[in-house]
């Protein structure tokens, strides 16, 4: 999937890639459910220019998600997720390079 929108009013395109797979059926909290992975990759440029200062954003990464899904009601009992980004922000010819890695966990109430 390509999206473009404006970050801090930089024109920017991502290119985001996501796939699945249903890696079978196990328990949680004492309910059956099914558990889904997900791996994504991203890559984003952007050119712009902040005052009087040309500014170019390059952003790469990796993320991972797994989901575990209730085969009865299909809702979403837990999900997992894990994102690495590394970025790269030129501002009149200066790289300043930045690092990201986050994690959630979410579950839902029974």
């Amino acid at each position: 999937m390509e999206l473009q929108a404006c970050q801090g009013m930089i024109p920017t395109t991502a290119r985001i890639s996501r796939s699945y797979v249903v890696s079978g059926e196990t328990s949680y909290q004492g309910y059956p459910v099914m558990v889904v992975q997900r791996s994504d990759t991203i890559q984003a440029h952007g050119e712009g220019a902040q005052q009087q200062h040309s500014l170019t954003l390059d952003a790469k990464g990796t993320g991972s998600a797994v989901y575990y899904v209730s085969p009865k009601n299909g809702r979403i009992a837990r999900i997992t997720t894990g994102q690495d980004l590394d970025l790269a922000i030129t501002v009149s010819g200066k790289i300043h390079r930045f690092k990201q890695s986050s994690k959630q966990d979410y579950s839902s109430a029974r």
